[in-house]
């Protein structure tokens, strides 16, 4: 967890409290106390350089939501923090994740641990 996450909300805090707070920022924007859902399709720069280095990674930021956007990434950080990882992917269905993992020779040989969630099934 970096400096922007609430300090002391991670290791040797309980289950519950990791995970209403774990990923959580200090600061949220507006004094919202809770992650506000960010709806917004793509994002401003004062110039193309700044755009630039933030679309390579140089900096913080977001470009275009469909690739990332701060709701999303709160709930990437907070699954690392509940399940003590160095990163985590989130997308919006399943198959999206099926599919990237089978494109993705990186990310295939990456996932060593995948995250199941039980089915329950009723007759």
């Amino acid at each position: 967890m970096d400096d922007k996450t609430k300090p002391g909300h991670s290791q040797g805090a309980g289950l519950g409290t990791r995970v209403v707070w774990g990923g959580e920022q200090v600061q949220h924007p507006y004094n919202a106390t809770q992650t506000p859902i960010v709806v917004s399709a793509a994002y401003g720069y004062q110039d193309i350089d700044e755009w630039y280095d933030v679309a390579l990674g140089k900096e913080p930021g977001f470009i275009y939501s469909r690739m990332s956007n701060p709701t999303v990434s709160v709930l990437e950080d907070k699954l690392c923090e509940l399940e003590s990882a160095e990163s985590a992917v989130a997308f919006s269905t399943g198959m999206a994740a099926i599919i990237r993992a089978r494109k993705s020779d990186r990310m295939a040989s990456a996932v060593q641990h995948p995250i199941r969630l039980p089915i329950y099934l009723e007759d």
